[in-house]
């Protein structure tokens, strides 16, 4: 029993994996604002960019660090996918799950992994502050659900 449970958790994480590693050549991947101070660049998966019911956005995004990071499992990584949840009126955003990867461009091992519901992202959301990430991420979601999808590049 213990070796099948074990058979079935690796595959998951396989095929999860699979997935994520195969969707970074298949999504439209663009750059958002410079890279920060660390070095770290954030790209935004424009065709991800859904207006959920009760009014938010959501859209994936790619932190590719410049340098190892250490995630509080105590795990090294050099990437992480997060589905942010972006309110474009109150210019709030919050994370409704993060996959950090050893590799980057979320390449290598998966690890670790956060989730958590649309509405415990809701009630986590924050106004993102001026000069950040996080505000040109809001930024630049927020203008393309006005404008729509940005020409190729």
């Amino acid at each position: 029993m213990h070796l099948q449970s074990c058979l079935t958790r690796w595959f998951l994480a396989f095929t999860f994996c699979m997935c994520f590693a195969g969707a970074t050549h298949a999504l439209d991947w663009r750059r958002v604002g410079a890279k920060t101070a660390d070095g770290t660049s954030l790209y935004l998966d424009v065709d991800s960019l859904r207006k959920q019911p009760d009014g938010v956005y959501t859209v994936s995004i790619l932190f590719d660090q410049a340098t190892v990071q250490q995630a509080p499992n105590g795990a090294q990584y050099l990437s992480e996918a997060r589905t942010v949840r972006i309110d474009c009126k109150g210019e709030r955003l919050a994370d409704q799950s993060i996959v950090k990867f050893a590799g980057h461009a979320l390449k290598g091992t998966v690890v670790q992994r956060m989730e958590r519901s649309a509405n415990e992202a809701n009630a986590a959301m924050e106004v993102a502050t001026g000069q950040s990430s996080g505000q040109a991420l809001v930024w630049a979601v927020c203008e393309f659900a006005v404008r729509g999808r940005p020409a190729g590049q």
